[in-house]
């Protein structure tokens, strides 16, 4: 009676979203700092948020996300609901493109890889 579901994404590095992000933008990939130092940094910013109401640039929780591959078997879903993953870059690209850093893509480029494109 009834079923658990996992649904996540494509199982792949926490790096992996930040390297999209470099090759659709130009931009460089994120500091790598120790754990500690960078709990630390986001005790100040949710500190300094709480004193100026403005959003932290990094909270603890993030780091504590972003220390760990959170891998998830969301093949039950997929055979049993016909859940559908949105490849990674599809996605990262779809975000960037509702922040305003890049123009709409075709569906062409949407669907490009490194590997497909000439």
């Amino acid at each position: 009676v009834g079923a658990r579901y996992l649904v996540g994404g494509p199982n792949l590095p926490q790096r992996a979203a930040f390297e999209i992000v470099r090759e659709l933008t130009g931009l460089g990939l994120p500091r790598r700092i120790p754990a500690g130092l960078a709990t630390a940094l986001a005790g100040l910013e949710e500190l300094r948020a709480g004193l100026t109401g403005r959003a932290p640039l990094l909270t603890v929780g993030t780091v504590e996300i972003l220390q760990r591959d959170w891998p998830l078997d969301s093949s039950l879903a997929q055979r049993e609901l016909g859940y559908y993953i949105t490849p990674l870059r599809v996605g990262v690209r779809r975000v960037l493109e509702q922040l305003g850093v890049l123009e709409p893509a075709t569906p062409a480029q949407e669907t490009s890889t490194p590997e497909t494109r000439e």
